[in-house]
C-alpha cells in the first residue's frame, strides 16, 4: 500500500497533474487503499534531492488538496515538516524516525510557505477540525519552538566565533513563518480552550474534559493518553516553550522590523491569556503573579550582546553569564 501511495504522488509531481485531476485520483485510490494522514503526509513532504534548497511548487499544491479532502490534518504536515527540518532535536528512543537516512532534510523555504499557509487556516478558524488535531498541534508547535531556540542559537554562537554578526536572511524568514504560525494558534478560538481548560490525573477528568470539549471520547482519550504517556503537561510545556521563543524571535531580528513586531504580537497574546510559566512560593503553592515576575526576568535576561569577534572573547563573555545566572540563583 505504502509503495502504491509513494509511486503514485512520485508520478505526478513528475508528470504536473493538475490539481483537480490529482484530487479526483486521490479520493479513488484512498477509497481502493485508506492511508493514514501520517503517513500520507510523509510520503508527499519526504526529502527528493539531497541538499536541494528549491522548493517544487506543486508539492505545496497537492499538500493544499490533501488538506482540502481531509486526507491529512495540519497536525500531520506539521508533524512530518519538523521530522524532517534542520531544526529538530536529536531522536531520542521511540520517537518516530522519518526515513532510513535521518541525514536528510527540506529547505527553510518550504517550511516557510507551510507556516503561512497554515496560519491563515488558524486564524480563519478553519482549523483544527476537531481537539485531537489541536492537541496534536500544540506537542508539535511547542517542540518546534524549542528546537528553533537551540538550533538557531547554536548557529549563532558558530558564526559569532567566525566574525559573522548578521544571520543569514533564511533564518530570519523561518523564524518570523514559525511566529505567525504561532500567533494564529493562540488567537484561535478553538485552541484557547484546549489550553485553558483545567486538566487533572485519571480517566474521571480526561472524561469530563472530552465532553465538555464535545469530542468522540475514543479518538480524545487515544491522543490525551499518548502525550501523558511521555510526561507532556501540555500548557505547561507550551508556557515554557512561548516564553523562550519570545525574546529569542525579538534578541535575533538581525534589524528585521518585522522579527520585532511580532514578537511584540506574541508578547500581547502572552499577557491577554496569561501564558506564564507559575513560580511556586515558598510554601509551594503557585503565585498569583507570575506573569510579573517572569516578565522581570525576561526584562533580565534581554540585554545588548557585544561585539566579539574571537572564540576566546565569547568563551569569556558566556562564562560570566554563567557565573551571574549563579549568582542570581543563589540570592533567590
Amino acid at each position: 500500500m505504502l509503495k502504491e501511495w509513494s509511486n503514485f504522488l512520485d508520478r505526478c509531481l513528475e508528470c504536473r497533474v493538475p490539481p483537480d485531476l490529482f484530487a479526483a485520483a486521490v479520493a479513488q485510490l484512498h477509497a481502493k487503499s485508506p492511508l493514514p494522514g501520517r503517513k500520507l503526509a510523509a510520503l508527499l513532504l519526504r526529502p527528493r534531492v539531497a541538499g536541494s534548497s528549491i522548493v517544487d511548487p506543486r508539492t505545496i499544491v497537492y499538500l493544499e488538496q490533501l488538506l482540502v479532502l481531509k486526507k491529512v490534518d495540519a497536525s500531520d504536515v506539521l508533524t512530518l515538516t519538523f521530522l524532517y527540518s534542520k531544526d529538530r532535536l536529536p531522536v531520542k528512543a521511540g520517537d518516530e524516525k522519518p526515513s532510513k537516512d535521518p541525514q536528510l532534510s527540506n529547505p527553510p523555504e518550504l517550511e516557510e510557505i507551510i507556516f503561512h499557509r497554515l496560519h491563515k487556516a488558524f486564524a480563519a478558524e478553519e482549523r483544527p477540525i476537531n481537539n485531537a488535531e489541536g492537541l496534536r498541534t500544540l506537542v508539535v508547535v511547542t517542540r518546534w519552538m524549542q528546537a528553533m531556540v537551540t538550533s538557531h542559537t547554536s548557529d549563532t554562537m558558530i558564526q559569532a566565533m567566525a566574525g559573522i554578526q548578521q544571520p543569514q536572511q533564511r533564518s530570519i524568514n523561518v523564524r518570523e513563518g514559525l511566529a505567525m504560525l504561532v500567533i494564529g494558534i493562540v488567537e484561535n478560538s478553538k485552541i484557547l480552550r484546549i489550553l485553558n481548560h483545567p486538566k487533572g490525573k485519571g480517566k474521571r477528568t480526561s472524561y469530563s474534559l472530552a465532553v465538555s470539549l464535545q469530542e468522540s471520547w475514543t479518538d480524545f482519550f487515544n491522543t490525551w493518553q499518548l502525550h501523558y504517556s511521555h510526561g507532556l503537561d501540555l500548557r505547561k510545556n507550551f508556557i515554557r516553550s512561548l516564553s523562550s521563543f519570545i525574546p529569542f524571535l525579538s534578541n535575533n531580528s538581525g534589524g528585521s522590523h518585522q522579527s520585532l513586531q511580532l514578537a511584540e504580537r506574541l508578547e500581547i497574546s502572552q499577557k491577554r491569556h496569561d501564558f506564564y510559566e507559575k513560580l511556586p512560593n515558598d510554601n509551594g503553592e503557585e503565585t498569583g503573579n507570575a506573569g510579573l515576575e517572569v516578565a522581570a526576568l525576561h526584562l533580565d535576561a534581554v540585554m545588548e550582546l557585544p561585539q566579539v569577534n574571537t572564540r576566546a572573547g565569547l568563551y569569556v563573555f558566556l562564562n560570566a553569564l554563567v557565573g551571574l545566572s549563579f549568582d542570581y540563583l543563589t540570592r533567590c
